[in-house]
C-alpha cells in the first residue's frame, strides 16, 4: 500500500502603489497566513516579517507615481 501525498504551491503576488502628489510614508502590506504552512517571501524593497501568522512587510516610503511589488509562495 502506497500513500501520496502532494504539496500544492500557491504564488501571490501584491504591489503597493503611490497615486497621490506627496510621498507616502510608513507603507506597510499585510497578509493573514494560515498556520503550518512554510512560506517564502520575495520583496526586494521591503523588510518582510511574521508575528504569528500575520505577514508584515514594511516598504518604508513611496514617491508620487511610484510602486513596489512582492510575492508570497
Amino acid at each position: 500500500l502506497l500513500w501520496f501525498h502532494f504539496l500544492e504551491t500557491t504564488t501571490v503576488s501584491f504591489s503597493v502603489s503611490n497615486f497621490g502628489t506627496s510621498l507616502a510614508s510608513n507603507v506597510i502590506a499585510e497578509m493573514n497566513v494560515p498556520a503550518g504552512n512554510f512560506v517564502l517571501v520575495n520583496s526586494p524593497s521591503a523588510g518582510c516579517n511574521f508575528v504569528g501568522n500575520l505577514l508584515n512587510c514594511n516598504f518604508g516610503g513611496l514617491n508620487p507615481g511610484s510602486f513596489a511589488t512582492g510575492s508570497v509562495i
